[in-house]
């Protein structure tokens, strides 16, 4: 690796370690400041001033914010997240067990947009100014605009309840046991199916139009006449070279929403009741369980900034360009 990659890989890594911390500030801090008090939501509204007031001292609520700020960092960076009040379990281990669906669902839904959203703007962008292009950018524009609850409601209304394809809700069939691994397998995927399909069609729409627009300028672009005038044969043209260098912006957009799957699919697990920490969040706000509130967002925030760091590095061997700006 040439000492200039390294050097560039390190400012990023080193960059994104100096704002893991203030991340944590910034996001305890905005938590605190939200209406609601946890510990008579622990206690219960009809609970005496006594009971509240030990409540807070237990949990450490009644220190001023200074300190419980210190408190939750010295306890953050050894891995203790805090106590969740309303699952009465340390709130890594009930986030832990949600991920793992959550990235399911957001990952299958994320390549599925994509593959589809690279395939058809490459199509749209070789077929300018037809009638090809003009359907693939007028069913992009529709999904684009679609929010992403009501395009949830259509599927479920004609899929689910119409022609009874995808089951409602859910992530197993109730029965279906991981000791037949087959049946459970298949039984996931098919709980999956209309979720992902959901947040692909919303997801693709930004692919497509970007792979268009960037395969346009490539096909037209100086060195891309220069290699047909050598002779070049077109497939080699196509991918090789025109691809290559639309896929850039196309890395950069995967490598945020990538960052935000862990709490990017709130609305989608909450209609289909997909075990996931998006759901989780939610139920999380309803509750005021500031814990598990701060230990999403943190997970939220240092995901990201990983996946910025990940994007950066990748951008390294597509375009070499990019280590010397």
């Amino acid at each position: 690796m040439p000492s200039g990659t390294k050097e560039y890989i390190l400012k990023r890594i080193l960059i994104g370690i100096f704002m893991v911390p203030a991340v944590i500030i910034f996001t305890f801090l905005l938590i605190k400041l939200a209406p609601g008090d946890p510990a008579v939501l622990m206690a219960g509204e009809t609970a005496t001033k006594e009971y509240i007031e030990m409540i807070r001292e237990i949990y450490g609520l009644n220190k001023p914010l200074h300190e419980q700020l210190i408190i939750y960092l010295s306890k953050l960076f050894t891995g203790d997240f805090g106590y969740s009040f309303t699952f009465k379990r340390p709130v890594l281990d009930v986030i832990l067990e949600r991920v793992p669906t959550t990235l399911l669902l957001a990952g299958t839904g994320a390549l599925i947009a994509i593959f589809f959203g690279i395939v058809l703007g490459v199509v749209a962008a070789l077929k300018k100014d037809t009638i090809t292009d003009n359907m693939i950018s007028s069913l992009t524009l529709v999904f684009y605009s679609i929010p992403i609850f009501a395009l949830a409601q259509f599927l479920i209304l004609f899929l689910v309840i119409n022609y009874r394809l995808f089951p409602l809700s859910g992530y197993v069939t109730i029965g279906v046991s991981p000791a037949d691994p087959i049946r459970y397998t298949m039984d996931v995927l098919w709980h999956l199916a209309l979720p992902s399909i959901s947040l692909a069609l919303i997801q693709m729409a930004t692919y497509v139009k970007l792979t268009r627009t960037s395969m346009i300028e490539s096909l037209y672009s100086n060195y891309i006449i220069a290699a047909k005038a050598r002779g070049l044969k077109w497939r080699r043209i196509l991918f090789k070279h025109a691809l290559k260098n639309a896929l850039l912006p196309i890395i950069t957009v995967a490598g945020i929403q990538l960052g935000l799957i862990i709490g990017g699919v709130v609305i989608t697990e909450t209609i289909f009741s997909w075990p996931g920490v998006g759901r989780l969040t939610i139920e999380a706000i309803e509750a005021r369980d500031f814990p598990l509130l701060n230990g999403i967002f943190v997970l939220t925030s240092v995901s990201v900034i990983i996946a910025n760091i990940v994007t950066d590095i990748v951008y390294t061997y597509v375009d070499p360009r990019v280590k010397l700006r």
